[in-house]
């Protein structure tokens, strides 16, 4: 039997470890591809670039907590109280875990304006208000980890493990049974609702955000679950590692539905790849035919985007 547990436990560590590794290189990608491409500095690029920004925290966190939590050796004081809390015990992944499935359900309304009400979204989605789209996100996720992060600080050091100081008072075990639930409604219930709920208006936008909300539930929902079960006194342990899988596949697979479904997205990340430098066309001047005039063709990354999603989703029905 403990031979058993050993192996299973070697497999899921490398199992953890090749997903953190997967999801940190392609958010990584995504972010140069972003960054590196003024023709791809756009609202939903932005939004995808902290989404990847995300995903990483989320990843790298776990990667500590599940591959190389048994060979850390914490520091002595309030920096190894403060190391426990944000690496040890994870603070830091769902920190980032928050942060992305709110970004998650800004790029699928966002989406929808921007393929339905595109005169709106002009409105809605301008650079001015970008910051403060954005900072929404990371502001709300600090603000739901706060009471996870407080019950931690009372945590000690113990031969090497992050531990609390007794037993939990009845209405700390009241409140986390209520904090868990909680949880569930934000993270497992609401946000797959909210991205699948604009289905019913037009059929545009039913296979790309159909397929955002299926995968979201199938990596999350199970996670949630565990959650709750286990702070409820009924934990499920191959149930829970399950969960913890699934979450961390759902920050390797975002970059593959958000971005490399989009043709301009996977032109600029193949010369990336293959380390190609961006070229530009530009006229040059004095060689214009006479009574001719140099016509140049714009089209903005945004309106590209809405072409080519509207181009998938109808060849996908």
């Amino acid at each position: 039997m403990a031979v058993s547990l050993g192996v299973s436990n070697i497999v899921l560590k490398t199992v953890c470890l090749i997903l953190v590794l997967i999801s940190l290189v392609g958010n990584t990608l995504v972010i140069l591809t972003v960054l590196l491409n003024k023709a791809m500095q756009t609202t939903l690029n932005y939004l995808l670039v902290n989404l990847a920004v995300a995903d990483m925290m989320f990843a790298l966190s776990t990667g500590l907590k599940k591959g190389l939590f048994p060979y850390l050796t914490h520091p002595e004081g309030n920096a190894g109280r403060w190391s426990c809390a944000w690496v040890t015990h994870g603070d830091l992944a769902w920190f980032g875990a928050a942060a992305s499935i709110l970004f998650l359900v800004y790029i699928a309304v966002e989406r929808y304006f921007a393929i339905i009400h595109q005169l709106r979204h002009r409105g809605r989605f301008t650079r001015g208000r970008l910051k403060l789209v954005i900072g929404i996100p990371w502001f709300v996720s600090i603000v739901i980890n706060t009471a996870e992060f407080w019950e931690i600080r009372y945590y000690y050091f113990d031969s090497g493990l992050c531990k609390r100081y007794g037993n939990k008072s009845t209405t700390e075990e009241k409140f986390i049974k209520a904090y868990s639930l909680i949880w569930m409604l934000l993270a497992g219930a609401i946000p797959p609702c909210i991205m699948t709920a604009f289905l019913r208006h037009r059929k545009q936008v039913t296979v790309t955000l159909l397929m955002v909300g299926a995968i979201y539930a199938f990596c999350w929902i199970p996670s949630q679950i565990s959650f709750v079960t286990e702070n409820w006194g009924l934990p499920v342990p191959w149930f829970n590692v399950a969960g913890h899988v699934l979450v961390v596949l759902n920050s390797c697979v975002n970059p593959v539905v958000y971005s490399f479904r989009l043709k301009s997205f996977r032109q600029h990340l193949r010369n990336i790849m293959q380390c190609k430098k961006r070229r530009q066309i530009r006229a040059l001047p004095g060689l214009t035919m006479p009574g001719t005039a140099n016509v140049v063709h714009k089209t903005s990354a945004a309106e590209q985007t809405i072409v080519e999603l509207a181009h998938l989703n109808h060849t996908s029905m």
